[in-house]
């Protein structure tokens, strides 16, 4: 009998063990897993860390960007998010200057021009919720900036920011564009086009500076 009871009390440490063993494990698998699942993961794709336009303008994009594609019009894709890519253009505005236009007037022209043609060729309508379409423009050291969000014809939102360099009859278009509109394209635009403006250089120097 002493045999057999202590066989059992054996028996019932050795599971007891052996379940916080097992629970241990899994607990640990789990917070593993979503610890992993939560860490974003790499973008697929060459690392870019600065884009060169023509006219010796450079934009410096900093850490995390990769090259995604290239669509059939030859228009070269960015990521540095996923769900959302953007392309970086170089528009000249040489045939926009009317006699001693300041720089100001030179980019509201060229805003009109722009805005005139996306609503023709690209897009199905303004997505004004977010604020006017391409209607002003914003001074910002040398240059002026400004933005608006659309439909594509096609169904996806976008999301217009305009770098009007005066001095240099270019402006730079960056348009990003998402199938997902739930999406948070202002968050985007506010944290990483944006800020964009400011480090966009011509000549090794900040365009927006005047150096």
């Amino acid at each position: 009998m002493r045999r057999s009871w202590g066989t059992k009390k054996l028996r019932r440490g050795i599971w007891t063990v052996t379940i916080m063993v097992l629970l241990t494990t899994v607990v640990y698998l789990y917070q593993f897993y979503r610890t992993s699942s939560a860490r974003p993961k790499p973008l697929d794709g060459p690392a870019v860390t600065q884009i060169e336009l023509d006219r010796h303008i450079v934009l410096p994009l900093g850490e995390g960007w990769v090259f995604k594609d290239s669509s059939e019009n030859g228009i070269d894709w960015y990521a540095c998010r996923r769900g959302i890519s953007t392309n970086f253009r170089l528009t000249d505005g040489t045939d926009l200057r009317r006699g001693e236009m300041t720089p100001q007037a030179w980019s509201e022209a060229f805003l009109s021009s722009t805005r005139l043609y996306l609503l023709r060729s690209f897009l199905e309508a303004p997505v004004t919720k977010y604020g006017p379409f391409l209607e002003e423009v914003q001074p910002m050291g040398n240059l002026f900036t400004a933005q608006g969000f659309g439909r594509s014809n096609g169904g996806s939102l976008n999301h217009f920011f305009l770098i009007f360099l005066p001095d240099h009859d270019s402006a730079v278009m960056i348009h990003s564009s998402t199938w997902d509109w739930k999406f948070d394209l202002e968050g985007y635009v506010q944290t990483v086009i944006q800020p964009l403006a400011e480090a966009i250089q011509v000549d090794g120097q900040s365009a927006g500076s005047g150096g």
